[in-house]
């Protein structure tokens, strides 16, 4: 295997937020090719301005949407010319970091928690950054893997359209913390109403009562670990506060049809 461009920052490989980022050398580099680009030191390109700003207005809309079936239809653009005295390996991963950063903006519009956006953006920077050679980024770029991550994290968590400001944010609070013990009293206090107030506000918004609700949000998460993450059926039902691994595969099989195990599988099966 090739020895990974030591002039990208490249980070160590591992859980999100074991790395160094922003790498400081990396965003001296970054700098330094937008120059190149401005100065107008690349050499012609097979993709025109037109067609990148295009390809980046389709990706943000179906990452704010959750739109995964848009995504697998649109034709990536093609490759542009390096730039001047930049490795084609740093060039792609700049596009790569940037495309990163415009659909963690966009899934935070479409609804999702910032912790989610951010810790996804976090694991598919490790990535990027650990890609030794210029087909590792190729094939990155290709798999569309980086707005598809993003889509299904919208289509699975993002927040419900509603127009209450106290509901909206007790649902904000449930997407935030929803790893955490949350009773209805906690949660009153933090929106600053009384329980039975909040319950009975909760229901009438939502049409489901905060336990559902909490409920829905832990097993909606657990689908993603389940797609994404190579944790344990129970490190994810302790990480998101089910009392146990058996009434979590008991709640997740009530509600998804299928034991998580099987749920894993079935997804690994079909590359989702």
């Amino acid at each position: 295997m090739a020895e990974p461009d030591q002039t990208c920052g490249t980070a160590a490989p591992g859980k999100a937020g074991a790395s160094s980022w922003p790498d400081e050398q990396l965003l001296r580099e970054v700098i330094d090719l937008v120059r190149g680009i401005d100065g107008g030191e690349s050499g012609p390109s097979d993709i025109s301005a037109y067609d990148i700003i295009s390809y980046e207005e389709q990706v943000y809309h179906c990452v704010r949407t959750g739109d995964v079936e848009s995504v697998l239809r649109m034709d990536v653009p093609g490759k542009s010319a390096p730039v001047a005295g930049v490795s084609p390996v740093l060039h792609l991963k700049c596009l790569l970091v940037a495309l990163n950063a415009q659909c963690l903006h966009a899934a935070i519009d479409g609804g999702i928690s910032t912790r989610m956006g951010y810790g996804l953006n976090s694991q598919l920077s490790t990535h990027i950054m650990t890609c030794a050679t210029e087909n590792e980024l190729l094939e990155l770029v290709g798999s569309k893997v980086i707005p598809l991550s993003y889509c299904l994290l919208v289509r699975e968590l993002s927040v419900p359209a509603v127009s209450d400001k106290d509901i909206l944010q007790a649902i904000r609070y449930i997407h935030d913390h929803h790893h955490e013990r949350i009773t209805v009293a906690n949660l009153a206090e933090h929106v600053g109403l009384t329980p039975e107030y909040l319950s009975a506000k909760f229901r009438r918004e939502t049409g489901m009562t905060v336990s559902g609700y909490l409920s829905e949000a832990r097993i909606r998460e657990a689908k993603v670990l389940l797609r994404f993450s190579t944790l344990s059926i129970g490190e994810i039902a302790a990480q998101l506060s089910f009392s146990s691994q058996s009434y979590f595969q008991t709640a997740f099989k009530r509600k998804v049809g299928m034991t998580p195990q099987q749920y894993r599988n079935a997804a690994g099966e079909d590359g989702t």
